[in-house]
């Protein structure tokens, strides 16, 4: 079965209490300038904006959408959830940036391969690209890497002094601090070009990390719908209503046999509500 191919995650977290931060309650500013200026691993690779934590409402009380390509986990019951504050990755992480990776002996270039003949100098295998980019991926250095599975992106993320983002950390950087229902990184209006890169508005294909400015979200991280899926650091559960706040929840991975979730939909996903919809799939599905 043809499935989207997943990018290593468009937002790399960094810890959301960041070394020189007071407790209990991390200064913003100390955090804003842990953003800006990266001082360990390689997070020159990432432009990092910040992320300033608050409360919102995680999920929706309705059932998913019907009719799907893809399984997707419930988005009920919607709850209460307290994030701190923490970097993320303005953009999704560029086929350069991954092959450096590689290049340096820690990532696994490999993937499912679709569209090229194998003449090339590089070792990353992407897929779902314009023509222009075979059998020089070099062309496309900007363009999003894909075909990557859960591990493969949880290495890069520590390659670059990071990690991923749970999954209420991802929900929180797509709605933003509201208890409104908000389908979108911009709001409720429909997807449109300018927005997002998914079936109804895109060429087919995975674009460059830079592009669909206007659907950025309101912290300014970019295709947070669409274009490529994005992993998450959790495990799969089931939501709950504690009927209090949760703060900074997270379902622990279980390791190569478990289910994992995925965000934000991609070039080939209609998504209903993209900031709230959840793809699963186990950790062993084989990306070739």
């Amino acid at each position: 079965m043809t499935r989207c191919l997943w990018t290593i995650l468009a937002v790399v977290a960094l810890l959301p209490v960041l070394s020189g931060c007071p407790e209990p309650e991390p200064d913003p500013d100390e955090v804003t300038w842990a953003c800006e200026e990266p001082n360990n691993g390689n997070r020159e690779y990432s432009e990092l904006v910040l992320v300033p934590g608050g409360t919102f409402t995680m999920g929706v009380d309705e059932a998913p959408a019907t009719g799907t390509t893809w399984e997707k986990g419930d988005e009920r019951p919607p709850h209460q959830v307290e994030v701190g504050p923490f970097c993320m990755a303005k953009y999704e992480v560029t086929i350069q940036q991954y092959e450096d990776c590689v290049r340096e002996g820690v990532c696994d270039p490999s993937g499912l391969n679709w569209d090229n003949d194998g003449s090339r100098d590089y070792e990353t295998v992407a897929n779902h690209l314009p023509d222009k980019c075979y059998p020089d991926l070099a062309e496309c250095w900007d363009t999003a890497v894909n075909a990557k599975n859960y591990f493969q992106a949880t290495e890069y993320c520590e390659w670059t002094g990071g990690r991923l983002c749970t999954e209420a950390e991802w929900e929180y950087a797509a709605k933003g601090p509201t208890d409104e229902r908000k389908d979108h990184p911009w709001g409720n209006d429909p997807p449109t070009e300018e927005l997002c890169n998914i079936p109804s508005t895109g060429p087919g294909w995975v674009l460059e990390t830079w592009m669909h400015e206007e659907g950025q979200s309101e912290f300014g991280i970019f295709n947070l719908t669409g274009n490529v899926f994005e992993w998450v650091y959790d495990g799969y559960a089931e939501y709950e209503d504690t009927g209090e706040v949760q703060v900074d929840p997270v379902v622990e991975p279980d390791g190569e046999d478990g289910e994992y979730i995925g965000r934000g939909s991609c070039f080939f996903t209609e998504p209903y509500r993209s900031t709230t919809e959840r793809t699963v799939w186990p950790a062993q599905f084989d990306w070739g």
